[in-house]
């Protein structure tokens, strides 16, 4: 019973987190502590071995350590490298390369379409697409709601890549 909560209590502070990166291009440290913490709690009650345990300090790492890395090349921003190292934390070693395949094919399918998304909110493309440009004339304002360009990149928020790469994870390999 108590994982079930745990569980929920998971994803709901997962989704929480994707929603605020999607609006303000930010994710705060207190949903990571805290996410931190439940994932922490869920492995500790489900009565694992030694083992396991390093296991899932070795994905935190291998997870932090790689995003790090891709933040120092400019791919990544630092709350979105914390994220990912807690989702080593969740995931551990073992299933490091299928949740990390998943969260990029979930990357390829979200960039495609804020790709397109972008041309349709600044090109000749409204005509043809009616109620799409005009959504996109909507949401793409000085500000970039839904993704700002810098020095002629889209950027896009990767809390909510991430969200939907582990429910994808979470479906198919039962975790």
């Amino acid at each position: 019973m108590i994982l079930v909560t745990l569980d929920y209590m998971f994803w709901s502070i997962l989704f929480f987190i994707a929603v605020i990166d999607a609006r303000e291009h930010r994710i705060p440290n207190q949903f990571l502590i805290t996410l931190i913490i439940t994932v922490l709690f869920e492995k500790f009650v489900s009565e694992h071995d030694f083992f396991y345990v390093i296991d899932l300090f070795l994905g935190c790492f291998l997870f932090f350590f790689f995003f790090l890395l891709l933040y120092f090349m400019n791919v990544m921003s630092p709350g979105d490298v914390k994220l990912m190292g807690v989702v080593g934390l969740w995931c551990g070693w073992n299933n490091a390369f299928v949740t990390v395949q998943f969260i990029f094919l979930s990357a390829v399918v979200v960039g495609f379409f804020y790709y397109f998304l972008n041309v349709a909110g600044r090109s000749q493309v409204k005509g043809f697409i009616t109620p799409m440009s005009y959504l996109s004339t909507f949401h793409f304002s000085a500000s970039g709601v839904l993704g700002n360009s810098t020095c002629g990149k889209l950027t896009m928020p990767f809390a909510p890549i991430v969200v939907i790469g582990l429910a994808l994870h979470q479906y198919f390999n039962q975790v």
